[in-house]
């Protein structure tokens, strides 16, 4: 069983590689054997004690070896460089932070260089300064070194390096040409900065564990030295978080051996560990942030063969896995996002939540099922909700998962994120903590399946409770609050033309129940085809009244004998879970929202072709934020998406503009039209978006079709009856401000 990247067909290509990656071992050989006749020549002469100068080199790649285990993506090979790279921008200024490793002998001598640095990944130019560890003749040595090439390393006279030392980089551009290297040892409060002329492409950043090149005696690349592992962390890319992708990773190798690689990055995207050997490290630990969401997010494409129709496997362990360490007891609540279709009628697509305690077992705490008998290529924006406790100063790994519903055939696929090579619809995992003493959550949740039989009840306009039992959940708020409500359950029909309507129903002690948000999925797109339904609302709630939540259902037309609607996927006893959440704000600082309970069409006009997003409703379904402070603001969208034409796609999605500046699509989802008409799709898109303070800023909520639409064509937001569309919702929560 692997993962792959693949294109959504019709002529949509995979990303190829990366750009020159394919001469650069034609052009890196090139300059190897004239750095060595440069060696020949006298360039790198003798020091009178101690190893021999060393000169640092461009990324010199090789094809990449094995996929990374649990991965799809595939760590780059080099025979000099391992840690990370970013490339494809212009790139005036990288720094991080790393700890001296302490190296061992054992096989002659060994070299290794840590540092930071500016080109070079894709280039010849490379401008870097760091430390070098060395076990040469029996004896450790650790210097501090700066270096632009072609010059070799110069050695930092004045600063004294020891291992365990805590060491900070920085090659920033000053103007032009005019560029600041600068190195501390923070342990020993010891610094150097320094202005060089240099002119690069700028066309790459990195954070490296290399083997150097030396003669000793003959010239070429250094046997590595044994430094254990140790870890780059607090790096920044032109003065931001550099948002490291597992992508981006590069593991040293000398033919089939593995010398060096480096972990995943961590949490906050911004640190790695890397470490001599071909075992993977874990992640650097940090403690989490309560309160403030943390996402991964990719924007890959994915493509499952022959699954077993049992075993979980990553998606992506690498981009779609983050690993957190709780500061105190915490109830975490995790949030899966994803394009979910299949190239092969027949085959559902499931997607879980996994959670695996340092030294533990996995847990799948959450899983949803997206149809695949519906038909092929119609994505399903699939959404899956997981809570669990954690416990303090336990190291946690939350990854989003899949695999097929049944075997399948290793020619046979599945896939996730829909779209075009290059702008593929990101798949996320965002997870909250809350600490478990003061947890604002309250869940409720169910693993039996239910089954709604046509009885006089059902005439497609009574609401119904799930399970009145364990899908119900009471709130009373010692002061004025406000409840965001989400439930989230697999629905799906035995009878085609039988749509499965799903709500949010409030009851007051003493009042009326209200129906607060509902959604609606599709029946006309066939039998026995799951959609992992969300639905979202927001709540007031006043002091000293208890409120009844419930999830209820009901089918959208009356049900004669035999038909039947269903909520739960998967066989006996282990099927889908049914979930109802509630987090309580105080009302001051609760999330925006707005709705509308209006429908909207989209119908074909010039603009619609098939890339142009344009608002859904540019008043109702669009506000504003003026955050105090620079934070990360999480946003989500929820709406019923159908076509009157099959065939074609809908894509929903988030964009945010600030004032003065250029809009950004934070995120997007697309709902399958190739499955069939009048078969809404309870989608939801959810993204983080980082604003600063004092810049007011315009969320919108906005769509388009996938494809050009013709004279005539015509896609749909909300669904159900005229005066009782299913509300369409766009909440914006700025906690973190």
């Amino acid at each position: 069983m692997s993962t792959a990247r693949v294109a959504v067909p019709g002529g949509r290509k995979p990303r190829g590689p990366r750009p020159g990656s394919l001469g650069r071992r034609v052009a890196v050989s090139a300059a190897i054997a004239l750095l060595a006749q440069a060696v020949v020549a006298g360039s790198m002469p003798a020091r009178a004690a101690g190893p021999p100068p060393l000169r640092h080199h461009p990324m010199i790649q090789v094809e990449p070896t094995t996929p990374v285990e649990g991965s799809a993506a595939t760590f780059l090979t080099a025979t000099n460089w391992s840690g990370y790279a970013v490339a494809g921008g212009t790139y005036t200024s990288a720094t991080g932070c790393w700890t001296v490793p302490t190296v061992t002998g054992g096989g002659g001598n060994g070299y290794s260089s840590s540092w930071v640095g500016i080109d070079g990944f894709d280039n010849q130019d490379l401008i870097q300064t760091g430390t070098e560890q060395d076990w040469w003749a029996g004896v450790t040595y650790y210097q501090a070194w700066w270096e632009i090439l072609p010059a070799e390393e110069t050695v930092i006279t004045g600063m004294t390096i020891s291992p365990g030392d805590e060491m900070c980089g920085s090659v920033a551009q000053v103007s032009g040409d005019v560029w600041t290297i600068s190195l501390q040892d923070v342990t020993r409060s010891e610094t150097f900065s320094q202005e060089e002329s240099y002119g690069g492409l700028e066309a790459s950043a990195e954070w490296i564990q290399e083997r150097p090149y030396v003669c000793d005696p003959s010239c070429g690349l250094a046997n590595l030295a044994d430094y254990g592992e140790t870890t780059f962390d607090r790096l920044t890319l032109n003065g931001g978080n550099p948002g490291l992708s597992a992508s981006e990773g590069i593991e040293m190798a000398a033919g089939s051996t593995v010398l060096s690689i480096p972990s995943y990055p961590d949490l906050t995207r911004d640190g790695f560990n890397v470490a001599y050997g071909s075992t993977q490290p874990s992640p650097p630990s940090e403690t989490t942030p309560e309160g403030q969401p943390i996402e991964v997010s990719s924007t890959q494409q994915y493509t499952l063969h022959g699954s077993d129709g049992v075993a979980w496997v990553p998606i992506d362990a690498g981009d779609l896995g983050s690993t957190f360490n709780p500061s105190v007891d915490s109830i975490a609540v995790s949030v899966g996002n994803a394009d979910l279709w299949t190239a092969v009628a027949g085959f559902n697509q499931d997607i879980g939540i996994e959670v695996t305690p340092l030294g533990g077992s996995p847990t799948v705490v959450a899983w949803k099922e997206s149809g695949g008998f519906a038909g092929t290529f119609s994505p399903n924006a699939a959404a899956v909700q997981g809570t669990y406790s954690v416990t303090a100063g336990t190291t946690y790994t939350v990854t989003l998962v899949w695999k097929t519903n049944r075997p399948m055939p290793w020619t046979d696929q599945i896939h996730v994120a829909a779209g075009q090579a290059g702008a593929f619809s990101p798949t996320t995992l965002i997870t909250t903590l809350y600490p478990a003493a003061t947890s604002p959550v309250t869940a409720a949740g169910s693993t039996q399946q239910y089954d709604l039989a046509a009885s006089g009840a059902d005439n497609g306009t009574a609401w119904r409770a799930v399970d009145a039992g364990q899908l119900a959940m009471t709130l009373a708020p010692s002061a004025s609050s406000v409840a965001i409500i989400s439930g989230n359950a697999d629905l799906w029909t035995a009878t085609a033309g039988i749509n499965q309507d799903i709500g949010i129903q409030v009851t007051p002690d003493g009042g009326s129940p209200a129906v607060v948000a509902w959604k609606e999925s599709g029946g006309f797109a066939g039998t026995f085809s799951p959609n992992a339904a969300f639905v979202q609302a927001r709540v007031p709630m006043t002091t000293g009244i208890q409120y009844t939540i419930t999830l209820v259902w009901r089918s959208n037309v009356a049900m004669a004998t035999g038909d039947a609607i269903l909520i739960g996927a998967g066989m006996e006893p282990a099927f889908s879970p049914t979930t109802l959440f509630s987090v309580l704000y105080p009302a001051a600082a609760a999330p925006a929202q707005v709705a509308s309970s209006s429908q909207y069409t989209l119908a074909a006009t010039g603009f619609d072709s098939g890339t142009a997003w344009r608002n859904v409703d540019a008043t109702g379904l669009s506000q504003s934020v003026t955050p105090s402070g620079t934070c990360q603001v999480l946003i989500t969208g929820n709406a019923d998406l159908w076509t009157a034409n099959a065939g074609i796609n809908q894509d929903i999605g988030i964009e945010v503009t600030p004032s003065g500046g250029s809009t950004t699509l934070v995120a997007w989802k697309e709902s399958g039209g190739f499955a069939g008409t009048f078969s809404p799709n309870a989608a939801f898109v959810q993204g983080l978006y980082t604003m600063s303070a004092a810049t007011t800023y315009t969320v919108t909520l906005v769509w388009r079709s996938n494809v050009s639409m013709a004279t005539g064509d015509a896609i749909w937001i909300a669904a159900g009856s005229t005066g009782a569309f299913s509300p369409t919702t766009l909440f914006v929560d700025d906690q973190g401000c």
